[in-house]
């Protein structure tokens, strides 16, 4: 075996423990980088003091929580008992960005993507709006009229949003992230759903779905996830 190749090895190798670590960290201390939201909504709706003393303490985190792990999962809809099924992870794109911010780009690309598809297929004169001088993010909606031409992302349910609001987008989207990695892992998205801001969860709606024969259209949304993460910082969201 060649230097080269030994050293490829090495490097996906350490590139694999880390990504199972980041799961890790997680499944089992799913506080972690959570958006503080959600630990601000659960105190306002109980105004019992051992509640707020404990969710307090989850606002800075440590390893001594651990112990109250099922009290969290218990607390935020998490089903403790469901162990990380590290066989499944090979299933998930490779170092699927997960941090609150990466989360609220990818959920806005695959919004926009999904507009821009939608308005191809019937609503063009809606693409006019996209284009307006006035608006700021024109670069991006071009870049998600050329991924809509060379590949419409169309999922089956709840059609993506009539206008181009960004936060409107993001609520869509959402939805349609937490089938795609819940199918994948199944009890996964309770949790990373936690690094998103709750606001955006406040409007019921029919989660948008690809389906399973859809094989093409899955690897796509993963793709626009990744991509859409990794683009440039976004405006935070404003209910």
């Amino acid at each position: 075996m060649s230097a080269g190749m030994a050293s490829g090895e090495a490097g996906a190798l350490a590139l694999s423990l880390e990504s199972q670590a980041g799961w890790l960290e997680l499944w089992y201390e799913p506080w972690r980088r959570m958006h503080p939201g959600w630990l601000d909504d659960a105190a306002q709706g109980d105004p019992d003091h051992a509640t707020a003393h404990w969710l307090a303490r989850f606002c800075a985190p440590g390893p001594s929580l651990r112990i109250a792990y099922r009290w969290f999962c218990s607390r935020f809809g998490i089903d403790a008992e469901a162990p990380l099924p590290l066989d499944r992870l090979a299933a998930l794109p490779a170092h699927l960005p997960l941090d609150g911010d990466a989360l609220d780009r990818a959920a806005l690309a695959l919004g926009r993507v999904a507009h821009a598809s939608h308005c191809l297929a019937g609503a063009r004169r809606d693409l006019a709006d996209l284009f307006s001088p006035q608006r700021g993010d024109a670069p991006m909606w071009r870049d998600a009229l050329r991924q809509a031409k060379a590949r419409p992302l169309r999922p089956e349910g709840s059609l993506p949003p009539s206008g181009s609001a960004d936060i409107d987008l993001r609520r869509w989207a959402l939805p349609l992230m937490g089938r795609l990695i819940e199918d994948a892992l199944p009890g996964a998205w309770s949790r990373v759903r936690l690094r998103c801001d709750p606001r955006l969860f406040h409007a019921a709606t029919i989660a948008p779905q690809l389906p399973d024969s859809a094989a093409a259209l899955r690897r796509q949304a993963w793709r626009i996830w990744r991509t859409g993460a990794a683009g440039p910082a976004q405006p935070a969201p404003t209910p």
